[in-house]
């Protein structure tokens, strides 16, 4: 949880300082970035879950 606050942070800090238009693309790259590595994140917990499930049955 760290980490992903010091993330908001420089983000936070690197859209004060650039224009609003390369502010949104940066946003959203970062947007991206973070769904992406929930959803990974997530799917992954939950097939490592299964596997394990399934070998110990």
């Amino acid at each position: 949880m760290k980490a992903v606050k010091y993330m908001l942070k420089l983000l936070i800090h690197a859209m004060n300082r650039v224009d609003i238009t390369s502010c949104r693309f940066t946003m959203w790259i970062a947007l991206l970035l973070f769904t992406g590595t929930t959803v990974f994140g997530a799917l992954n917990h939950g097939f490592s879950t299964d596997r394990e499930e399934r070998i110990r049955n």
